[in-house]
């Protein structure tokens, strides 16, 4: 039976995206996918029989402006109820079973045991995770392997261009020189473990691959950037008065 392991991020407690990148496009039928919006079209919907849910759900799979995936299901108020009735933490591991051509099931890795071959593949990647993260300690990487790690690490795509904007803002140190640009690992780790890292995905997640977070403004002081807007001088206000 062909499964495939998807890692919980916090995205997928708040708002219910279970991020299924980890799948791949060809595990799912080409017809599944739909436009960006409702308006744009649906995909044929698949059916998810979900662990300690009585309904199964009907859902397809959204893409971006771009017909991109956005790896994730359109129909996902489900998600917080199938992780809360298998008490499941940000980082478990699931697996997804596809049973038939439209139809898959997804099982918490914290009481399955029906599938001992399964059971071994989540274990595999349970270890790979743990070992990567311990073999980080303090190693450098140049920009285009720093962006294949966040990749993995994140479960979503990291272009070179995300990080070369890490960098240029100062959100993690350049190393390096004779040309040659590296970062360390673990500050990378540390900066997505980090209350800023940890937004830039969540909205990534909501608002697709597209967002350029470079006009967020992340880097500035909540001070720099409203002064002057809405903090205006009040002789300025006297003197347009006037």
């Amino acid at each position: 039976m062909d499964s495939r392991v998807i890692q919980l991020t916090a995205a997928a407690h708040k708002y219910g995206n279970l991020n299924i990148s980890s799948c791949g496009k060809s595990f799912f039928p080409p017809d599944a996918f739909g436009g960006s919006s409702k308006k744009k079209g649906l995909g044929v919907p698949i059916t998810i029989k979900a662990q300690g849910l009585p309904q199964s759900i009907q859902t397809d799979i959204p893409t971006n402006a771009k017909g991109k995936p956005r790896w994730l299901f359109r129909e996902r108020a489900w998600v917080k109820d199938f992780i809360n009735s298998n008490e499941l933490m940000k980082d478990n591991i699931i697996t997804i079973e596809r049973l038939n051509y439209r139809t898959y099931k997804l099982l918490s890795d914290n009481n399955h045991t029906e599938n001992p071959q399964t059971h071994c593949v989540v274990e595999e990647k349970k270890s790979s995770v743990q070992n990567n993260l311990e073999s980080l300690k303090d190693e450098l990487i140049g920009i285009k392997q720093a962006s294949e790690w966040a990749t993995e690490y994140l479960g979503k795509t990291v272009t070179t261009s995300n990080i070369s904007y890490l960098i240029q803002y100062g959100l993690i140190k350049k190393i390096g020189g004779n040309g040659t640009t590296q970062v360390s690992k673990q500050e990378l780790l540390n900066y997505y473990k980090s209350y800023n890292g940890k937004r830039q995905v969540s909205w990534k997640d909501k608002l697709g691959d597209d967002l350029n977070w470079a006009l967020s403004f992340e880097q500035y002081k909540e001070a720099e950037t409203t002064k002057h807007v809405h903090r205006l001088h009040l002789y300025s206000v006297e003197f347009t008065l006037n």
